[in-house]
C-alpha cells in the first residue's frame, strides 16, 4: 500500500517534534543506510521521509546542532545551510527609503508616495 502524501508529512513533521522535545535520542544508526547512495534506489520512501524528518528536526532547532547528532552518513540529507542577512541594509538608498517608511521622521502615506516617485 501507499501512504498519503498528506499524511506522510504530517508523520515526518510529528516526528521531528517528538524528538526535538526528547533531546533528539533516537536509534540514529538504523537510518544511517538512507544516506547512501543506494537508498536511492532500494529504499526510497524511506530515504525521503528520513530527509523531510531531518528538514523539520533542523526548523525546530539549528542546522549545525542536528549535524552534530546524527551520524556522518546522514549528513547528505540534511538541508544545506541558510545564509544569514545582514540585520540592517548597508546600501544608501535602502536606508533612506526604510528611515521615510519607519524612522523617528516618518511620512504619512500620500507624502510617503510623493517623495519615493
Amino acid at each position: 500500500g501507499q501512504l498519503d502524501p498528506e499524511v506522510f508529512d504530517r508523520l515526518s513533521d510529528w516526528l521531528a517534534f517528538h524528538l526535538s522535545n526528547f533531546s533528539y535520542n533516537w536509534n540514529w544508526a538504523t537510518w544511517a543506510a538512507c544516506g547512501t547512495a543506494q537508498a536511492r534506489d532500494r529504499i526510497p520512501f524511506k530515504r525521503i521521509f528520513c530527509r523531510d524528518v531531518l528538514d523539520h528536526v533542523c526548523r525546530l532547532s539549528y542546522r549545525d546542532k542536528i549535524v552534530g547528532i546524527v551520524p556522518d552518513k546522514l549528513h547528505s540529507l540534511i538541508p544545506p545551510a541558510v545564509e544569514s542577512l545582514p540585520a540592517r541594509s548597508t546600501d544608501e538608498d535602502e536606508v533612506k527609503v526604510m528611515e521615510l517608511i519607519s524612522g523617528s521622521d516618518r511620512k504619512a502615506p500620500p507624502e510617503l508616495k510623493a517623495r519615493l516617485m
